[in-house]
């Protein structure tokens, strides 16, 4: 049976694409979980108007992203924590702290956008990456300064 994909299925095909399973499959599994329909005029129509929605969200949202960019990498924020003599922390940053101190700046950040290169054990200044749609990332500064 040929189908149209509606959403990303695993080892069969991404969502738009025809592809051709068996009707079993088909029947039981793909199209009662919306995951794919039968192959006919009326859905190719659907599947073109769902692919220009779809386009429109993303080019949305992508911009989304650029604007919370060019707000977030001119702005920096500072983290007061306990450090021994040699400049080293009592423990490490992590994404939760950085959440928390952007927000105490009025900016809200998913601690899962925030990517860390690597464990943050001294005072200084750090980039961080912020990952904020699939092809925009920000750049944001973080200061460690001594408790």
């Amino acid at each position: 049976m040929r189908v149209i994909l509606l959403k990303d299925v695993e080892k069969i095909g991404s969502m738009g694409d025809v592809v051709g399973v068996k009707d079993g499959y088909a029947a039981n599994f793909l199209i009662p979980r919306k995951l794919a329909k039968r192959v006919t005029r009326k859905s190719v129509k659907f599947l073109d108007d769902e692919k220009k929605k779809t386009k429109l969200k993303l080019k949305r949202l992508k911009e989304k992203a650029e604007k919370q960019k060019e707000n977030l990498e001119n702005i920096s924020c500072t983290l007061t924590m306990q450090a021994s003599e040699d400049e080293k922390l009592f423990g490490t940053v992590t994404s939760q702290m950085i959440k928390e101190a952007y927000a105490k700046e009025g900016i809200e950040l998913d601690k899962k956008q925030i990517q860390l290169k690597e464990h943050i054990n001294k005072l200084g200044v750090y980039n961080i990456d912020i990952k904020l749609h699939p092809e925009v990332t920000a750049n944001i500064k973080l200061w460690l300064v001594r408790k």
